[in-house]
C-alpha cells in the first residue's frame, strides 16, 4: 500500500479545506519551476507513434520524472503521476476506439443504437483497462513513497454516454426515448463504480487518501472529480431531469466530490449543482476565449458558489492570486498556479499567509 510524503503540511491543510475549515491565509498548491533539476531523471523515449507514447509505461513515466525532477512543490502541492490516457478512460473500457493525437485522445462511438444502452457491460479483461492497470502498477513500482499515482480522468454520466453513442443523437434521445436515456444512466453509474473501486484499491495510500487525474487535486479517501460537459447543450430542465439524479448517486457513494464546471454556457446549471448535497467543490474553467479564471468578471459567481457552503478550485495565475481572494475571502478557496519561479513561488506563499 502507497504511503507518500507530505510536503509541508499539505495533507492537513487540504484536509481542512475539504471539510470547510478556515487554514491560515489561504489554500494554496504552486508548482513552481526549479532553475536546477533536483536529481537526474531518465531519459524518456520519443516512442514510435502516439499510441504507444499514450500508452506505454516506458515512455510516460520517465516524461514525469523529468517533470517531478523539474518542479518544486509548494504549499498544498502534492506530487502525483497522472496516469489518465485520454479525457474519458471509463468509455474505453465499455468498448469504445481511441484516436490518439499530440495533445489529446478522441473517441470513436461503438454504440449503433441507444436500445443497446442499458445492455453495457464491464470486462476487467478489456484491452484498454488492462493498458491502465499495467501503467498504474508500472507506475507504483516506481513511486516508492516519493509521489502518488493518480485514478484515471475516467469521466460518467452522459459525458461518456456521447462518447458511446453519438452527441447528436444522443440530444436527439433525451426528447425522443428520455426512457432509454434514463436507464442506460442507471447502468453507467453501476459500471462506474465497478471500474473505479478496482482502480481505487490499486492508488489509494495507508489512510485511504488517493488523487485524481485532473486538476491537480488530492483528498483523505474516496474521491473524483465528475463533470457533464455536454450540459453545455442542455437547457436546465433537462440538466436536472438527466444529470442531476445520476450525479447525486455517484457523490453518494464517494467521500469527496468534485464537479469541473466547462465554459460560460454551463453556468446557467450551477444552481442545480449547489443542491447536490454530497457535491463539496466547484472547479471552474472558463473555456476558450474567455477571461481568465482570475478575472473580476468571475467574482460574483465565486461568491455565489461560497455562500452555499461549497468550495472553489480555482487554476490561479500568480498574479492574480490576491486581488481575486480579496475580493471573495480566502476561506473555502483552493487555488493551483504553475509556471514560476521557485523564489517567486516561495514569496507569494509567505505574503498568503497575512491575506
Amino acid at each position: 500500500m502507497l504511503e507518500c510524503q507530505d510536503p509541508v503540511g499539505a495533507k492537513e491543510r487540504l484536509t481542512k479545506w475539504w471539510h470547510g475549515e478556515a487554514v491560515e491565509g489561504v489554500a494554496w498548491a504552486i508548482h513552481a519551476l526549479r532553475k536546477e533539476p533536483r536529481f537526474e531523471p531518465p531519459p524518456a523515449p520519443e516512442g514510435r507513434d502516439w499510441t504507444q507514447r499514450w500508452t506505454d509505461p516506458a515512455i510516460r513515466i520517465p516524461q514525469f520524472l523529468r517533470q517531478f525532477a523539474a518542479v518544486e512543490y509548494l504549499g498544498e502541492a502534492i506530487p502525483y503521476l497522472d496516469t489518465q490516457i485520454g479525457p474519458g478512460s471509463f468509455g474505453l473500457f465499455l468498448g469504445v476506439e481511441p484516436v490518439f493525437a499530440p495533445n489529446t485522445v478522441w473517441y470513436e462511438p461503438t454504440l449503433k443504437d441507444l436500445a443497446e444502452g442499458p445492455g453495457l457491460s464491464f470486462d476487467p479483461d478489456n484491452h484498454w483497462f488492462r493498458v491502465h492497470v499495467e501503467y498504474i502498477q508500472a507506475a507504483l513500482a516506481v513511486a516508492e513513497g516519493r509521489f502518488y499515482v493518480s485514478l484515471p480522468d475516467l469521466v460518467e454520466g452522459l459525458d461518456t454516454l456521447a462518447a458511446l453513442y453519438n452527441n447528436q443523437k444522443l440530444l436527439v434521445d433525451l426528447m425522443d426515448r428520455p426512457e432509454l436515456v434514463h436507464a442506460t444512466q442507471a447502468r453507467l453509474t453501476d459500471l462506474y463504480f465497478e471500474v473505479y473501486d478496482r482502480l481505487y484499491q490499486m492508488v489509494k495510500d495507508e489512510a485511504g487518501a488517493c488523487c485524481f487525474s485532473a486538476f491537480q487535486t488530492w483528498a483523505p479517501g474516496r474521491y473524483a472529480k465528475v463533470q457533464c460537459d455536454i450540459a453545455a447543450a442542455l437547457g436546465p430542465g433537462q440538466f436536472e431531469e438527466f444529470v442531476a439524479p445520476y450525479l447525486a448517486r455517484q457523490c453518494e457513494r464517494l467521500d469527496y466530490a468534485m464537479f469541473h464546471l466547462d465554459g460560460p454556457d454551463c453556468i446557467r446549471h450551477l444552481d442545480i449543482l449547489l443542491q447536490v448535497p454530497e457535491l463539496q467543490v466547484i472547479q471552474w474553467t472558463p473555456g476558450a476565449g474567455q477571461p481568465d479564471v482570475g478575472d473580476p468578471v468571475w467574482y460574483g459567481m465565486y461568491r455565489r458558489i461560497l455562500e452555499r457552503k461549497r468550495l472553489i478550485l480555482l487554476g490561479m495565475p500568480l498574479e492574480r492570486a490576491r486581488p481575486t481572494v480579496e475580493a471573495i475571502g480566502t476561506r473555502g478557496v483552493y487555488m493551483v498556479t504553475g509556471g514560476c519561479g521557485v523564489e517567486e513561488g516561495l514569496r507569494a506563499l509567505e505574503a498568503s499567509r497575512g491575506w
